[in-house]
């Protein structure tokens, strides 16, 4: 795993510092690129959200609802590693708000985020809002972007070329996203409207923003209230599965009465 971007930790530094030192960040990531195992499937399958399995249904393509619901089970893992584990009684249960974001029900200190693109998937969970993005750099043309970008971000995109371009747009993109989705208020708020270039004079206060590579194909970004940490748990499908037997088999039992 790459350090974070080293032009946009200091976009964030520039941007604001944060006033919530004793906050919790933490990050989480999986590879989904293969099929998952059958038993693993479907046992995954079986646990997720009413909601999700709505999702799950309306995907045309088998591997964006892998990704989709690879990304429920990893906020699940994560949270029942370090957040909420199932001997504090609390069910994790998860409702969507007006924009689509969804949030834990009952529990309104945690706060999470989910992104899946390409080959991952990435969690970000906080005591306060917080947002997450990864995109997988796909070759295309970008005439399209400049509607979407702010000025300063116009020009320094075009400062580039060739591939170099089309991984910075994705960086752009991926700040920008994450923004908007610690918001949580879809694409109400403009893309336009702020700007997350290196040169930047906007203010992105209270919030921060910091880039990272997870793969050379995969930037991502997460943007919160407290202090970003560097690191990223890594964590696998099978990983994945380790941390929520004790869901799976709490959920056999009540299948079972």
């Amino acid at each position: 795993m790459r350090l974070p971007r080293d032009e946009v930790a200091h976009a964030a530094e520039t941007a604001c510092e944060p006033d919530r030192p004793d906050e919790r960040v933490k990050l989480y990531a999986v590879k989904a690129e293969r099929p998952l195992p059958r038993e693993l499937h479907a046992q995954f399958l079986a646990l997720c959200s009413p909601f999700r399995r709505d999702k799950l249904r309306r995907y045309v393509r088998e591997e964006d609802a892998r990704r989709s619901l690879m990304a429920e089970m990893l906020l699940r893992a994560a949270l029942r590693k370090d957040w909420l584990k199932r001997s504090d009684g609390v069910p994790l249960v998860f409702e969507e708000n007006a924009y689509g974001k969804p949030n834990l029900t009952g529990v309104p200190r945690v706060h999470f985020n989910l992104s899946h693109s390409g080959d991952w998937c990435a969690c970000a969970v906080s005591e306060s809002p917080i947002g997450v993005d990864v995109e997988q750099v796909r070759q295309q043309e970008l005439g399209w972007a400049d509607k979407l970008l702010a000025e300063d971000e116009k020009i320094e995109l075009h400062a580039t070329a060739g591939i170099e371009r089309l991984k910075r747009f994705f960086e752009i993109w991926t700040l920008k996203e994450s923004y908007v989705k610690a918001l949580g208020k879809g694409l109400s708020h403009g893309l336009n409207t702020f700007s997350v270039a290196k040169t930047s004079v906007s203010r992105l206060e209270p919030y921060r923003v910091t880039g990272y590579w997870l793969d050379d194909r995969h930037p991502a970004a997460v943007c919160a209230l407290a202090a970003i940490p560097q690191q990223w748990t890594i964590l696998s499908p099978n990983g994945v599965g380790n941390l929520l037997v004790n869901d799976i088999e709490a959920m056999r039992g009540e299948c079972r009465e």
